[in-house]
């Protein structure tokens, strides 16, 4: 994974620096970070198409009753 390589570059380049004694990476946390952020993102693009969807509805309805109402 790219991501894991990059934070372990990132890892090495922190334990380089003056003052730095020691460097921990939890690359498992990182993974389960990384899938809960992807769970965030499905979830707010189905709330997105569910909300998009009832604002089709909505507005068909609305036509709908209007077009109903002059006809009446």
């Amino acid at each position: 994974d790219t991501h894991s390589e990059a934070l372990e570059q990132l890892a090495l380049s922190f334990a380089t620096w003056p003052k730095i004694a020691h460097v921990q990476l939890d690359s498992a946390w990182i993974k389960r970070f990384d899938a809960f952020l992807l769970i965030g993102k499905r979830v707010v693009n189905l709330l997105g198409l569910l909300f998009a969807g009832a604002l089709v509805a909505v507005t068909f309805n609305t036509i709908r009753l209007q077009i109903l109402a002059e006809a009446a």
